[in-house]
């Protein structure tokens, strides 16, 4: 009895399947017939790859395109489709089909319908982009389903066939120039990828493939012109890597975050960093395209959310800061040589040259910042400055000789020259540091005044702000570190020669004062055409002058201080503006 029940079912499943065929090659008819009319003047093609511009009467028009008969008979076409892919999830519910047979037939299913779609594109882009998303709509759910309700495919095993499907959809989108298939393969795949990923807990390979996803979206974008799906791609993307990022520091009790381990997180955002970094780089070498505004803001963004969340997590490993501190060495040795080997090459792309050599900069300092510490730190950062500043001076390289000046001020920070003066600007009395660091202070202010003495002469076309910028870097750390380290003396003797009642009042007018003859002071040497760049300190030195007279020498001076710190200040604000 059971034996005739099966082979009852299959044969109505067969009658079943000739009916859906003689219907298939009359939609088809329709649709040839359709393509005619388009091509002797009718309407033309929904989904069309050409976009059209200023047709009057947009509204009524697409109305009019969605009660066409051809349109029509395209989603019925899709309802029988998909009835196709039910009648296989009846019988499998059935048990007529074991359930992996069940799964994997209707992956099949699906996917078949890829081939018409490829077939009927040169005729009908709206009969292939339904093709298209019949596909989606068959084996994206058929793929969630599978893996979370029924648990018959593992997660690695989702993960392929998800990336097989989105592959396959975008392949056909890419070559026939389907617009609206591109947007429903890259949104519908994304979207069950992070759904599986928030209702299974797999979180990092399956928010890796959203992010593979993305990243076509990016290409797609660069290769067709189609702008929206690359920045969509872009969001996306940093979207995933800073969601996982929370999850990973809050732990929400509603999730299952068990599986949310940190070092797959952290290949995750290093990932980030390299796949987009990547295609821009790419892009640029590949197809001689000036970077745009919009992809430095996407770059910048991409670094910050990468770069930080890998600094965050790694806090997490043994091993963490110095995983990403190596990653961080290759990737400024690479962009450094790739800067200067190609990119310096091409006159015409002065964008792209600049804005590679400062991501290995900013590279270049993590990585010091990273893996060194103590005075390995400050003897690599001076190292770093003299290499930059002599290569600047041989070749005239005005983005040298600001990198320089970088590296000089990153060393500055880490002997503890520049906070130190900051302190002793803004603070109490600040006490001299202990000798060995006065040691590393004293060399950066060294080399800062060497460097403010050297004469740099950039090329023709690396004059203006590029050409200026490292020296005022250069003085600035002179000017900050000499002032702080005169602080400090002043201090000291102060409290050794001075009753207590008057060391703040007097240091507070030696301070305002000091500020204010270093302003005049800098104005004065910056007549010079080997220090002009000094000037650019003038309007700080005042404007710190003003802050220590306001918040030291009202609150806690004494009237004969006050007339020193107030003839001073009001000196400088008189003559300072006036040396030219």
């Amino acid at each position: 009895m059971a034996q005739e029940s099966q082979e009852e079912i299959l044969r109505r499943l067969e009658v079943a399947e000739q009916r859906i065929a003689r219907l298939e090659e009359r939609l088809e008819h329709f649709d040839l017939a359709a393509a005619e009319r388009t091509e002797t003047g009718g309407s033309e093609p929904f989904f069309s790859e050409v976009e059209t511009e200023g047709r009057s009467g947009a509204v009524s028009g697409a109305l009019s395109d969605f009660a066409n008969p051809s349109i029509l008979s395209l989603i019925g076409r899709t309802f029988l489709i998909l009835s196709g892919a039910f009648l296989i999830r009846a019988l499998t519910d059935a048990h007529t089909l074991p359930p992996q047979v069940g799964v994997g037939l209707g992956l099949v299913y699906g996917i078949v319908w890829l081939a018409p779609a490829t077939r009927v594109a040169a005729r009908s882009g709206r009969s292939s982009a339904f093709f298209s998303l019949s596909t989606a709509l068959v084996c994206l759910p058929l793929i969630y389903e599978a893996t979370l309700s029924k648990g018959l495919l593992k997660p690695p095993a989702a993960i392929v066939l998800l990336l097989a499907v989105w592959g396959l959809g975008v392949t056909v989108a890419y070559f026939h120039r389907l617009r609206v298939a591109a947007w429903v393969y890259s949104v519908g795949a994304g979207t069950t990828g992070l759904a599986l990923a928030f209702g299974g807990g797999f979180w990092v390979p399956y928010c890796f493939a959203v992010l593979v996803m993305a990243l076509s979206g990016l290409w797609l974008g660069y290769l067709l012109g189609w702008s929206g799906l690359a920045i969509v791609g872009t969001g996306v993307a940093d979207a995933v890597v800073v969601a996982l990022t929370l999850l990973n520091i809050l732990r929400p009790g509603g999730l299952d975050t068990s599986a949310l381990h940190p070092a797959p997180l952290l290949v995750l955002q290093l990932g980030l960093v390299t796949l987009f970094m990547a295609s821009y780089l790419l892009r640029a070498l590949l197809q001689n395209r000036h970077i745009s505004v919009m992809e430095i803001l996407q770059a910048a963004t991409a670094m910050t959310i990468g770069f930080g969340g890998a600094l965050q997590t790694s806090t997490s490993l043994d091993h963490g800061a110095g995983t990403v501190g190596v990653f961080a060495a290759v990737m400024a040795a690479f962009g450094y040589a790739v800067s200067f080997r190609h990119l310096d090459a091409e006159r015409g792309f002065r964008r792209n040259f600049g804005f590679f050599t400062t991501v290995a900069l900013f590279a270049t300092v993590l990585a010091v910042l990273l893996l060194l510490g103590g005075p390995g730190r400050i003897v690599v950062l001076m190292v770093l400055t003299i290499l930059a500043a002599w290569m600047a001076l041989r070749w005239g390289r005005a983005t040298l000789a600001l990198h320089a000046a970088v590296f000089l001020a990153v060393g500055g920070l880490a002997s503890g020259l520049v906070g130190h003066a900051l302190r002793a600007f803004f603070g109490a009395p600040e006490p001299l540091p202990s000798a060995g660091s006065l040691g590393w202070m004293s060399a950066v202010l060294l080399l800062a005044g060497v460097g403010a003495l050297l004469s740099f002469e950039a090329r023709e076309r690396s004059r203006g702000w590029m050409a200026r910028a490292p020296k005022v870097i250069v003085w600035g750390v002179w000017v900050m570190g000499l002032l702080g380290l005169a602080a400090s003396t002043v201090g000291t003797w102060l409290s050794l020669h001075f009753s207590e009642p008057w060391q703040d009042p007097v240091y507070h007018a030696w301070r305002t004062g000091s500020l204010s003859i270093a302003a005049v002071g800098c104005a004065l040497v910056a007549r010079s055409s080997r220090a002009r760049e000094l000037r650019a300190w003038v309007a700080p030195l005042l404007f710190a002058a003003a802050l220590a007279l306001l918040l030291g020498d009202l609150r806690s001076g004494r009237p004969a201080t006050l007339v020193v710190s107030l003839v001073l200040f009001g000196s400088a604000l008189i003559v300072a503006p006036r040396i030219r």
